[in-house]
């Protein structure tokens, strides 16, 4: 019969024997459940970021490290880890605007991590709407744009509430030519939307690095976002 000593030394061997059997989704699954909350209900405190740091430091040798997108925790390839991330002014609740949101963020780290590079583009898409749907209806208490409209359309009204049309006066002609870069990303999303995602028969294979390319500029484009609306609600410079 083992004694505490023998515990000690058998459950690391037992523990690295175990992961051992286990093929790559496998390991994720194990990385997801243990960062479930109800692991945690007896402690009377715990931190799930010192858990992942201290974890990460052991998993970068393997080229893996643990993110926490959306408050969902999970195994990325540090590979990926050009992905930029955004971080959003609310929580996981049950209005439909803000849960599609943070579904979206996780759809794309998700789909490019399981190579669905299609599904990805689709994904940083859907979240420029939802973008724009959140400032939308924060702004005028409730849905103007049209879902059914196409991106450039949606960007058209919320580039006017934020105050960000390039063909302002009295603009430097450095932030003009920013303004301008913003109305060609839209443009270029809503290109990817329509000739690689899975909305659409794609008229082109979409690449990895299409996806991380489509990904990191919306990312990009919906923390700018959301920090501009923040910014001009506090100094109440909103053109409603």
């Amino acid at each position: 019969m083992l004694d505490a000593t023998d515990l000690k030394i058998y459950k690391p061997k037992y523990s690295v024997a175990t992961l051992k059997k286990l093929d790559n989704e496998q390991i994720k699954k194990v990385i997801k459940e243990l960062f479930s909350d109800i692991y945690y209900v007896n402690c009377d405190s715990y931190n799930k970021t010192e858990i992942m740091n201290c974890l990460n430091k052991y998993l970068s040798h393997e080229q893996l490290e643990i993110k926490n997108v959306g408050n969902d925790y999970s195994l990325y390839s540090i590979s990926d880890s050009i992905i930029n991330e955004v971080n959003i002014p609310f929580e996981k609740n049950e209005e439909i605007t803000k849960d599609f949101i943070i579904n979206q963020i996780k759809k794309a780290h998700k789909r490019i991590d399981e190579s669905d590079y299609s599904g990805a583009i689709t994904s940083a898409k859907s979240l420029i709407e939802g973008i724009f749907a959140y400032i939308d209806k924060e702004i005028n208490q409730q849905q103007t744009i049209s879902s059914k409209d196409d991106l450039i359309k949606q960007y058209s009204s919320i580039k006017n509430i934020l105050n960000l049309d390039p063909s302002q006066k009295n603009l430097s002609d450095s932030l003009k030519q920013i303004l301008q870069g913003l109305n060609s990303i839209v443009c270029g999303l809503s290109f990817f939307r329509n000739k690689m995602s899975d909305a659409h028969l794609p008229q082109y294979k979409a690449q990895k690095h299409h996806a991380i390319l489509a990904v990191n500029v919306a990312n990009t484009l919906s923390q700018f976002l959301l920090d501009t609306y923040q910014y001009q609600k506090q100094r109440k410079l909103l053109n409603t």
